[in-house]
C-alpha cells in the first residue's frame, strides 16, 4: 500500500479499513493543512479487500441489461408511509422503467412499513412483472457494526436481494462484512457524511479517494456520488474523476457509478464516455 507517494510496510497496517485509514492519515488529519489525495492497494491484499462482488458488468448481467445504462430510482419522503403507499410507489417506479429502486438513506426503523414487510412486498411486485426485465429493491440498512450484519442476516428470510449502505456512517469494514454474509446481494453505497471531509478546502480526503477508491475496495457494486448539476454538487472535474476511478483499472472489478441528484443514471463499464456531466 502506498500513500502520498511513499510505500508503507506490508507487515502493517492490517488489510482492513480501520487499520489502513489509521496508519495512512493518523492524527495528521487534524493538522488542517494536509489532504489525502491518493491511495493504492497491493495485489496481495485482494483476498482481504476483494472489491465489488458483482461490479458494473455483474449487476447489468443479473438484471438482464445489455444495450443501455442501468436506471436507478430513489424513494423520497418515505418514512411514515404505509405498506400500501410503499407498494403503490414501487409499482410506479418499476412501471416507469427503473431497474433498481432504493430506499432513501434516511429511511430508518419504520413501524408503518417494517423492513421485512417492505422486502416481501417488493418481491411480490417484482413477481407480477415477470415478463419484464429483472428488478431489484435495495433496502436501507441503518444499524452499525455487527448489528448491521445481524439486520442483513434477517433480511434473507424475506428474500432481500439488494442493500443500500452508508459506509461513512456505518463503517467501511461493516460494508466488507456484509459482502461476506450476502455474497449474492447487490450493494449500493451512499455518500452520507462523506461531505464533512471531502468538501473541505486544503484538508480532508479527496472525493476520488472517499467516493471511489475506498468505496470500490469495500465491495460496493454501485457507488452513489453527487452530480455537478444537482442541489448538492461536486465540481465537474471532481465528478468526472470519481466516475472514472469507479470504472478504471484496479485489482478489483469496476464499480457502477451513479451520479445524483441530477441525472439518475448508472453507466456500464464500456460507456465511460457518457460520464461527461450535462
Amino acid at each position: 500500500m502506498s500513500a502520498r507517494g511513499h510505500d508503507l510496510p506490508r507487515c502493517r497496517p492490517a488489510p482492513q479499513f480501520s487499520s489502513v485509514l489509521t496508519m495512512t492519515f493518523r492524527k495528521l488529519s487534524l493538522d488542517g493543512a494536509i489532504r489525502l489525495v491518493g491511495l493504492s492497494r497491493p495485489d496481495n491484499w485482494r483476498e482481504a479487500l476483494p472489491g465489488p462482488q458483482h461490479g458494473a458488468a455483474g449487476v447489468c448481467q443479473r438484471l438482464g441489461v445489455e444495450e443501455r445504462p442501468l436506471l436507478l430510482s430513489i424513494f423520497k419522503s418515505e418514512t411514515g408511509r404505509t405498506l400500501t403507499d410503499f407498494v403503490h410507489a414501487l409499482e410506479q417506479q418499476w412501471a416507469g422503467g427503473a431497474d433498481v429502486v432504493n430506499d432513501d438513506e434516511v429511511c430508518f426503523a419504520d413501524q408503518a412499513a417494517p423492513l421485512g414487510d417492505r422486502v416481501r412486498a417488493a418481491r411480490d411486485v417484482a413477481g407480477s412483472l415477470a415478463a419484464r426485465p429483472a428488478r431489484r429493491y435495495a433496502v436501507n440498512l441503518t444499524a452499525s457494526g455487527s448489528r448491521a450484519v445481524d439486520q442483513a442476516a434477517r433480511a434473507p428470510t424475506a428474500r432481500a436481494e439488494a442493500f443500500l449502505v452508508s459506509p461513512y456512517a456505518m463503517g467501511l469494514d461493516t460494508l466488507t462484512a456484509l459482502s461476506r454474509l450476502e455474497p449474492h446481494s447487490i450493494l449500493l453505497a451512499h455518500p452520507a457524511f462523506a461531505g464533512a471531509f471531502v468538501n473541505a478546502s486544503g484538508c480532508g480526503v479527496a472525493a476520488s479517494v472517499a467516493l471511489s477508491v475506498l468505496m470500490r475496495a469495500a465491495v460496493t457494486d454501485i457507488g452513489i456520488f453527487p452530480s455537478p448539476d444537482g442541489s448538492v454538487a461536486l465540481p465537474r472535474h471532481e465528478a468526472l474523476t470519481v466516475g472514472r476511478a469507479l470504472l478504471g483499472p484496479d485489482v478489483c472489478r469496476p464499480c457502477s457509478p451513479h451520479r445524483r441528484p441530477g441525472s439518475i443514471r448508472v453507466w456500464r463499464p464500456d460507456s465511460s464516455p457518457t460520464l461527461t456531466p450535462t
